[in-house]
């Protein structure tokens, strides 16, 4: 089956507080909401979960093989991880010639940035398993090698894929809005790895946290039929939030 469906979703704590509040949700929580029900309509048996956070060998890309993830979450106290497909990947590494970098980690714990995507993607699909891939501090090419490796692994699998990065764009008080103007321009005007060239002074700067999680997804997509949609945009808890939705054709 391979994939179904990939998106980007901010990563905030806060935004995930909103599933128990019955006051007045965030522009950015509804647009969530709204990708939720498309990918709860594609039910897929995983989703890939690319993220800055949780990683622990900075050199390469961390895969997370631990079985269970503990959440501290009030939604949401657990997930399962899909062992099987991630130590496919693993041995795939393994026994290819080039130089993939990725490894594998045994983290059952996981930080509130990856637990709070995942309560808001998957609050109504409780079966759907999850490998949690932790980017590393690479280069470019490197993100975008690993993204090529993940869409030949994805392609040979039998099961319904969910790829999905996230993260925030630019830290409000710390820029001028360059950044997300300039990625906001790259995804909606279906150019999305014009992103790559941003200078590397202004990506500093912005100290977003999706740059690399969102390298790996599009290049992960390069070969599909894309049409790209941007659900929402706003700034929310003192950063630029995007939402994101990548419609595979």
């Amino acid at each position: 089956m391979s994939l179904v469906f990939s998106a980007v979703i901010p990563n905030g704590p806060r935004i995930a507080d909103e599933l128990s509040s019955k006051g007045t949700h965030s522009q950015t929580f509804s647009a969530i909401q709204t990708v939720e029900g498309e990918l709860y309509f594609m039910k897929p048996d995983t989703v890939i979960l690319l993220t800055e956070y949780g990683g622990q060998i900075p050199e390469l890309e961390n895969t997370n093989i631990a079985s269970t993830l503990d959440s501290a979450c009030v939604k949401r106290k657990t997930f399962t991880t899909d062992v099987e497909l991630a130590t496919h990947m693993k041995t795939a590494v393994d026994n290819d010639v080039t130089d993939i970098p990725m490894t594998i980690i045994a983290d059952q714990s996981i930080p509130s940035e990856i637990s709070s995507p995942l309560t808001l993607l998957l609050n109504h699909l409780p079966d759907t398993k999850v490998i949690i891939i932790s980017t590393g501090q690479l280069t470019d090419e490197q993100h975008k090698t690993f993204g090529t490796f993940l869409q030949h692994e994805i392609n040979k699998s039998n099961k319904r894929i969910a790829l999905i990065a996230t993260g925030h764009l630019a830290i409000e008080k710390d820029h001028d809005r360059t950044f997300d103007s300039t990625v906001m321009t790259s995804l909606r005007g279906n150019t999305p790895l014009d992103i790559e060239h941003i200078q590397p002074a202004i990506r500093l700067a912005s100290k977003a946290d999706v740059m690399a999680p969102l390298l790996i997804l599009l290049s992960t997509l390069a070969t599909y039929t894309v049409t790209t949609e941007v659900v929402s945009y706003e700034q929310l808890y003192d950063a630029g939030q995007i939402v994101v939705e990548f419609q595979l054709r």
